[in-house]
């Protein structure tokens, strides 16, 4: 409790001390009243000092608060209010006599002539500032060259690979359909009768045909062919007839397709 007291008054003595009123009161109180502090900091019998206040410095109640009070209180306000007025100006003149100076000192630097030592200095860095750009300039340069190559080979393969597959794209499209047998005309007709719904493999298998080994055969060749796809019919994996195996089964019933 003791600590927290005297931190307390410690930070109340602080905030007081770097008061700009308390610090400015403090000093005009010293110069209003320097004969009292010498009094009392004199050498002497202390009830002669005393008696030398009251009779010289602090005469009567009046003495008390204009000298102890007002004329201190007065002076710190004038003292906040007008120094920094003063000290503006008084910087403003400071800085603007700075800029001169520098001003002159700027003018007698580029009136007085180079000496020779100096000149062949400035030569010296020059000619080694030409060197470094010509060797920067030869360098990018160099890396242009490189790029373009590099950009110009990318080209040429672009260009390579669009006209290989150019020209086997119209090989591609002339490629015949492949052809299917009886068998596999007959599996065609059961997934289309069956239309979207499909067929389970095994059913499929079952019912075109006695010979399982070459159903599943036929139907494996379907599904590469891409007349026919697996797909998964109300949550079951079924065998279905695909756009192109639909075509493929009219034409080869003699119809057109649709």
């Amino acid at each position: 409790m003791w600590d927290d007291l005297t931190k307390s008054v410690k930070a109340q003595l602080y905030e007081r001390a770097s008061s700009p009123l308390f610090g400015s009161f403090v000093l005009a109180w010293i110069c209003w009243n320097y004969r009292f502090i010498l009094v009392l900091t004199a050498s002497g019998d202390t009830e002669k000092k005393l008696n030398y206040v009251d009779s010289h410095i602090f005469r009567d109640y009046q003495d008390v608060i204009f000298h102890g009070i007002c004329y201190p209180f007065i002076s710190a306000v004038a003292f906040i209010y007008l120094y920094p007025i003063v000290s503006k100006s008084l910087y403003k003149y400071w800085q603007n006599k700075q800029k001169e100076l520098k001003l002159i000192q700027q003018q007698i630097e580029d009136d007085t002539p180079m000496t020779q030592a100096d000149a062949r200095e400035l030569r010296s860095e020059v000619r080694q500032k030409a060197i470094e750009y010509d060797k920067t300039l030869s360098s990018n340069e160099s890396q242009i060259a490189v790029l373009t190559k590099l950009v110009k080979d990318k080209q040429d393969q672009i260009e390579a690979l669009t006209s290989h597959g150019a020209s086997e794209i119209p090989e591609y499209q002339a490629m015949p359909e492949p052809d299917i047998d009886n068998d596999q005309l007959e599996i065609l007709r059961k997934l289309a009768e069956s239309s979207s719904k499909g067929m389970l493999r095994g059913d499929l298998i079952v019912v075109s045909g006695p010979d399982k080994i070459a159903n599943e055969s036929n139907i494996d060749q379907l599904l590469s062919d891409k007349f026919a796809a697996v797909s998964f019919v109300n949550g079951a994996r079924k065998i279905v007839i695909t756009p192109e195996g639909r075509k493929k089964f009219l034409q080869e019933r003699g119809k057109s397709p649709t």
